[in-house]
This record gives structure tokens, sequence and C-alpha cells, in this order.
């Protein structure tokens, strides 16, 4: 399954944490109507 990813191996638990907390954050306070995908490339290669 982690070979099947652009990056070879399966997204840590951080690292969704990381987006998470990122978006929570006063940095994002422009941004809005936005679907940040957090899935190790996927998205691009589909």
């Amino acid at each position: 399954m982690a070979g099947d990813h652009v990056f070879k191996r399966l997204i840590a638990p951080e690292e969704i944490a990381a987006t998470v907390m990122f978006l929570c954050s006063p940095d994002t306070a422009m941004i809005s109507g936005l679907v940040v995908p957090v899935d190790g490339g996927m998205n691009a290669i589909c």
C-alpha cells in the first residue's frame, strides 16, 4: 500500500495534525473555502 504513494510511505498522524494546526492558526486568517488534500500526493497523480 505505501508503495502506491508518490512518497513511497504512508502519512503519519503527526503530519495530518500539523496540517490541522496550521489551518487553525492565525496565519490562515485570509484563507476560506479551501480544500487541502493530505493524501501523500495521490490527488496529484489521479
